[in-house]
C-alpha cells in the first residue's frame, strides 16, 4: 500500500496468438510501462520508504549498470533523497543518462563485480549513505513482489502456488515482462510455446522459473 501512491498499477494483457500456440491462457504483467521501464522501481521505492529521516538525510547508494540504477535514482528524487550510483564504465549510455537526469551522482568504476563492490564501499565510507542493494535487500524484494500481488488481484482465478505444476512464471529481463501460465507443466504445447517465445524474444535473455 505504501508504494501505491508512488506508482499506478499496470495492465495485465493477453495475446490470442500466443494463447493459441500454448494451448493455454497466458497473462502478461506489463512492467515495461513503468517510468524507468522496469519493475525495479517498485523495490527501490519501497526500500527508500522504509528509511528513517536520519538515513534519508545521508542519502542512498548502490551499484548497478542499468535498471536498478535508474529506479533508485528516480525513487530517491521523488522522496528528496540524495542518490550515489556506482556504474561500470561499459554501462549503456541511455541508462547512465537517465540516472543523471533523475539527479543522482554517478561514480564510475571498472566493469567488474569486484570493482563495483569496492567502489561502493568507498562511497559509503565517505558519505555514510545507506546501501540499497539491487537484489540482496529484504525491502527491495518486498517491493518487487507487489507486481505479482497486483496480478493476482486483477486475475483472481489464477491458481498460483509453490508446487511447480501449479503455475509457470517466465521473466524477460530486457522487456521486464512477467508471464504467468496456469498449470504450466500441464499445457499441451509447452514445447511449442517455448519455441514461439524464443522467436519473439530473439536476442533477449529470458527464463522459465
Amino acid at each position: 500500500k505504501k508504494i501505491q501512491v508512488h506508482q499506478p498499477a499496470f495492465a495485465v494483457l493477453q495475446s490470442s496468438l500466443i494463447n493459441t500456440v500454448a494451448g493455454a491462457e497466458l497473462f502478461f504483467k506489463c512492467e515495461n510501462f513503468q517510468k524507468v521501464g522496469a519493475f525495479k522501481y517498485r523495490g527501490a521505492t519501497n526500500a527508500i520508504l522504509q528509511l528513517t529521516a536520519e538515513q534519508k538525510a545521508k542519502g542512498v547508494a548502490t551499484h548497478s549498470s542499468g535498471n536498478h540504477a535508474q529506479a533508485l535514482a528516480l525513487a530517491a528524487k521523488n522522496n528528496a533523497v540524495k542518490a550515489f550510483i556506482v556504474m561500470p564504465s561499459n554501462a549503456p549510455k541511455v541508462k547512465s543518462d537517465a540516472v543523471k537526469d533523475y539527479g543522482a551522482e554517478i561514480i564510475w568504476c571498472e566493469p567488474t563485480l569486484k570493482a563495483r563492490e569496492e567502489t561502493l564501499e568507498q562511497v559509503v565510507a565517505e558519505t555514510s549513505a545507506t546501501v540499497i542493494h539491487p537484489y540482496d535487500n529484504h525491502d527491495v524484494i518486498c517491493g518487487q513482489s507487489t507486481a505479482v500481488q497486483e496480478l493476482l488481484n486483477e486475475e483472481s482465478d489464477l491458481h498460483v502456488g509453490r508446487h511447480q505444476s501449479a503455475c509457470g512464471i517466465m521473466t524477460c529481463e530486457a522487456a521486464e515482462l512477467s508471464v504467468v501460465v496456469p498449470a504450466f507443466n500441464e499445457c499441451p504445447n509447452v514445447a511449442a510455446l517455448v519455441s514461439k517465445l524464443d522467436q519473439c524474444l530473439s536476442g533477449v535473455r529470458w527464463e522459465v522459473i
